[in-house]
């Protein structure tokens, strides 16, 4: 499905912030116009993806809205379903995760990984998983002094 919302583009010091219009989210920024409008795309992306995993609709876009901060208004586009979000299987997290299969559900439960049904089965975020392989490596980082 297509989803469209308007981002305000503007200077914002040393950056270039991308705000979405009608009190979305805070936004993004990027180190120029067009890091800007990517970094739009990618908080629009997750944006949407929270909102099909988690079975809420975004409110309805307004369009032609006015600058707050005297940027530009630039309408940003992306099209998503649930198949497109990078996802493994319980299967596939406990084998990453080094961990028993039960424990990955309960990690499910506890909101520590981030998963949704489809079709009938189990999927998990790809980032969910990756944040929690960070999160035990930071764990067990060794002092290199």
């Amino acid at each position: 499905m297509l989803y469209m919302w308007e981002f305000e583009i503007f200077e914002n010091g040393k950056f270039v912030s991308a705000f979405p219009a009608d009190d979305l989210g805070e936004g993004t920024f990027g180190t120029d116009f067009d890091d800007a409008v990517e970094s739009a795309v990618d908080w629009l992306t997750m944006t949407v993806d929270d909102a099909l995993i988690h079975g809420k609709e975004l409110l309805k876009p307004r369009f032609d809205n006015e600058p707050v901060h005297g940027g530009r208004m630039v309408v940003i586009a992306v099209t998503r379903e649930l198949s497109d979000i990078p996802s493994v299987s319980p299967e596939e997290a406990a084998a990453e995760l080094g961990i028993a299969e039960d424990r990955v559900l309960r990690l499910i439960d506890d909101c520590l990984l981030e998963a949704w049904s489809e079709d009938g089965r189990l999927r998990i975020t790809r980032g969910s998983v990756d944040a929690r392989l960070e999160y035990r490596d930071y764990l067990t980082c060794e002092d290199s002094d």
